[in-house]
């Protein structure tokens, strides 16, 4: 299946791995220093991230958001910032042992997943009409 992808929607599909690989920066900066310029409400709410925006919506054709890579963006998605919020929850509690395990498997593991299912898509999209 081939899909249209306008260059705005392509860029915003490279956004959102940049703006989710910086966020794992910054939670690794937070466990190294104990500080975060986050909460972790912010962190785990996925709402108001342009990801979200764009799987519900923005320039995302309407037949893709049914996708199956589209489906699976959107459950990592909610997984990745379900685990940020988590995270900065244990090094407030100063849990730092716990939050450099779930940083360094479990959420480098969503976002990898989650990551892998964006270029998927964008590889989906980009296909020529009619492979």
């Amino acid at each position: 299946m081939s899909l249209p992808i306008s260059r705005s929607t392509a860029e915003a599909l490279e956004a959102a791995i940049q703006s989710h690989l910086l966020l794992r920066g910054r939670l690794r900066q937070a466990v190294q220093t104990g500080r975060a310029g986050i909460s972790p409400e912010e962190a785990s709410a996925q709402g108001g991230c342009d990801l979200d925006r764009l799987l519900g919506g923005g320039d995302l054709a309407a037949a893709a958001r049914g996708a199956r890579h589209v489906r699976e963006i959107a459950r990592s998605h909610a997984e990745f910032h379900a685990c940020a919020g988590r995270i900065l929850r244990l090094v407030a509690d100063r849990r730092v042992g716990t939050a450099e395990r779930a940083l360094g498997v479990e959420l480098r593991d969503i976002s990898n997943r989650m990551i892998a299912e964006i270029e998927a898509l964008q590889d989906e999209l980009k296909a020529p009409t009619g492979a």
